[in-house]
């Protein structure tokens, strides 16, 4: 074999890129059917929008409520509002703890540890515990789990995911440990909800480790017994 053999560079592979099916289709059939294509982007978008609305109901309707008052009014309106929902919080959290922390505290950190510890690296965590389907032209297309709601007990969070097909509830037990050090999490438990559908359990901390007070009424109850 010569020299020059050794030193020629190898033939460079270049690959064109796979373009969408319809791209192919005529002009003139696609400006025909220009105006369907944007009704069907129009309905995706409001879609996207709506589940994002749902998702986080308190930061993008306040948030929006903000941007609002500031536009059409004034910056001090806004900063005004937010002191005054600051300071009603307040004395709901003081007055009625109990109902706070179920109806407003609990959807706050919900939304909040939604965006920032599971959403934001879900895919990440998701292709690197192995828990991704592959499909398509030399399996480059790649599937992941759904993440669908977070509820966070401040003890707990709550995270209902959908399986992809070819999944069970024994494939995510499987990798529970890995999960749970993903998320920052103590321990992960799986729980089935419904076909496709389950709860992971992410714990923080125990519930039971500080012992609970027996309710005012309990302790009556007890000394009417032993009166009696």
């Amino acid at each position: 074999m010569s020299r020059l053999a050794w030193t020629d560079p190898a033939p460079l592979e270049v690959e064109w890129p796979r373009l969408p099916w319809w791209t192919l289709l005529p002009h003139r059939f696609l400006w025909a059917v220009s105006p369907i294509i944007a009704v069907v982007v129009v309905v995706m978008i409001l879609v996207f929008a709506a589940r994002r609305v749902w998702r986080y109901p308190l930061f993008l309707i306040g948030g929006a409520i903000v941007v609002g008052l500031g536009v059409s009014y004034s910056w001090w309106a806004p900063v005004w509002l937010v002191v005054g929902l600051a300071v009603a919080g307040g004395l709901w959290a003081w007055a009625h703890p109990d109902s706070f922390e179920r109806i407003a505290a609990r959807q706050m950190r919900s939304e909040w540890r939604r965006a920032l510890v599971y959403a934001w690296p879900w895919r990440r965590v998701m292709l690197f515990s192995e828990l991704t389907k592959h499909t398509g032209h030399r399996q480059r297309r790649t599937h992941y789990p759904t993440l669908r709601r977070v509820r966070a007990d401040g003890w707990r969070d709550r995270v209902s995911v959908t399986l992809l097909h070819g999944q069970c509830a024994d494939t995510y037990a499987a990798h529970a440990a890995e999960l749970a050090n993903s998320f920052r999490a103590r321990s992960c438990r799986v729980r089935v909800d419904k076909p496709r559908r389950i709860w992971l359990d992410f714990l923080h901390t125990d519930p039971l480790a500080q012992p609970l007070a027996i309710p005012p009424w309990r302790n009556r109850a007890r000394w009417w017994i032993w009166r009696g």
